[in-house]
């Protein structure tokens, strides 16, 4: 299945062994992150193509559980498109942040609520939003859990 948005493996060597950013530096930029986590969440659920154009960077790309790799354009794509899932809700939990200088890795795990086939699904995702140069968008992700019968 190629459902984007997820998890990313960017800068994650370099990001982990940087110092972290400190006080009201530190403070918005995670603001500012979690404001685009949030972003991409929701546009996600409600299937917004050009909110999620916005959102991710130009280099974005996303890796399906089977190592095969989507650029933006797939992604975007693949929104556009007619799917059987129908998500009413979402959750986040599990986030964990890095923070480096103008850099940030995120994890987190999104659980989208709804139905496919008019049974009752889970979806569990869960990415990072690298962050730079004053502008938080996301740069990579891939889909790590799909659990079904909710």
């Amino acid at each position: 299945m190629n459902f984007p948005m997820h998890f990313c493996l960017p800068l994650l060597l370099g990001i982990a062994l940087a110092p972290a950013a400190t006080g009201d530096t530190r403070n918005s930029t995670e603001h500012q992150v979690v404001a685009v986590i949030d972003a991409l969440n929701q546009a996600g659920l409600h299937r917004d193509v050009e909110r999620l154009k916005s959102l991710y960077s130009a280099q974005y790309f996303h890796t399906n559980p089977d190592g095969s790799v989507m650029q933006l354009a797939d992604v975007l794509a693949s929104y556009a498109k007619p799917t059987p899932f129908k998500f009413e809700s979402s959750s986040a939990d599990e986030r964990l942040m890095v923070l480096a200088g103008d850099a940030a890795v995120v994890s987190e795990r999104l659980s989208l609520h709804g139905r496919k086939d008019g049974k009752p699904v889970r979806l569990s995702l869960s990415g990072n939003v690298c962050f730079s140069s004053g502008r938080a968008k996301m740069e990579g992700d891939q889909l790590a859990l799909f659990l079904a019968g909710d």
